[in-house]
């Protein structure tokens, strides 16, 4: 099993970028001494629920940092991106990351965020769909053309630099739905399973609908690994760590207002309130990667019996402490990684 780490970049007490960023930094630093594969930063807009708007220049700082670790976007929101400029981005970060970039591609879901940006959610399936064929033509073709619905490119058009991971990077897609999951397998994604708060049913589910669509596919892609995001607090006691419980709720019900475009955000203040149908403490409590060392190896090898070899772990969420985060990278690392080593 491998483990990685994810960046939302929220800030529920309002904090100022200068500090969301430093703390984001220093944890960056600690994923890469203490062995995790991959950092993955989230794009969003407008509201305290993530501060990165642009992935690509976090990623860049990091990347100057570090020797080793990975990173990627999850996700980039397509819809609401130029491919051409999207294009040129991405390849300018392959090569300031020295080819350790990932991209992580997706429709999003919150509706103030196109509506912003000039956008509409009933267009993303079909922005999304174009925007990956022109990316695609862009990363294959030099002198192309393109004419589309929504963009066009009438004169011939190279795309330089070249990325160094030729033809480009890996392409993860965050998925949810099952029809997502096939997609994934059939062009050659990676999947990015994008619900922290999934049962472990549920992702069992989504695994082997992504491994049996790819079974029938020709030949996989190396990168066309399934990737499973949660929420992660590792405490000498299980006691200890559910005093995060509540805490981790946040994410959750800001992300479902946001989703359902409720108006939760005053001043870039996102609130957090509970919505019909979630679950109640107790079984949220039983989505979460929460505990002593003891109790997270545990869990964890439930996640690796039904099939999952990579666990995206969102250990900074909410309200967080920056000694309790680091606190908790830390034991992860010395006292659960090697169980899976």
């Amino acid at each position: 099993m491998r483990f990685e780490t994810f960046h939302l970049l929220s800030t529920p007490e309002m904090e100022s970028g200068t500090d969301v960023y430093r703390h984001t930094m220093d944890q960056i630093r600690l994923a890469e001494s203490a062995g995790f594969e991959t950092s993955w930063f989230a794009e969003h807009h407008f509201s305290n629920y993530g501060l990165c708007p642009n992935p690509f220049l976090p990623i860049v700082k990091a990347a100057a940092m570090t020797e080793r670790i990975r990173f990627g976007q999850a996700i980039t929101v397509l819809p609401i991106w130029h491919p051409i400029r999207l294009v040129e981005d991405i390849n300018v970060t392959d090569v300031l990351c020295d080819g350790r970039l990932n991209v992580g591609i997706g429709r999003g879901y919150q509706p103030a965020e196109f509506e912003a940006l000039g956008a509409t959610m009933d267009e993303s399936r079909a922005r999304f769909d174009e925007a990956v064929e022109l990316m695609t033509t862009a990363w294959s073709e030099d002198d192309f053309t393109f004419e589309g619905r929504y963009w066009t490119v009438p004169n011939p058009l190279t795309i330089l630099p070249k990325p160094v991971q030729a033809p480009h990077p890996p392409l993860f897609i965050a998925a949810t739905s099952p029809s997502t999951y096939v997609r994934a397998a059939e062009e050659g994604y990676g999947v990015l399973s994008s619900g922290a708060g999934l049962t472990l049913d549920q992702v069992g589910e989504a695994f082997t609908r992504f491994t049996t669509a790819l079974e029938g596919t020709d030949e996989p892609s190396p990168n066309q690994e399934f990737h499973s995001l949660r929420f992660v607090h590792v405490a000498t006691t299980d006691e200890e760590a559910a005093r995060y419980l509540a805490t981790s709720r946040w994410n959750g019900r800001v992300a479902a207002a946001l989703r359902h475009g409720d108006d939760c955000v005053k001043n870039g203040r996102a609130t957090a309130v509970s919505t019909p149908g979630e679950p109640e403490d107790d079984e949220w409590a039983k989505r979460l990667v929460f505990g002593s060392p003891e109790t997270v190896i545990e869990i964890l090898k439930s996640l690796e019996q039904v099939g999952i070899s990579h666990v995206i772990c969102h250990f900074d969420f909410s309200s967080m402490r920056q000694a309790d985060i680091l606190a908790s990278m830390e034991r992860f690392a010395e006292d659960v990684m090697p169980a899976f080593a």
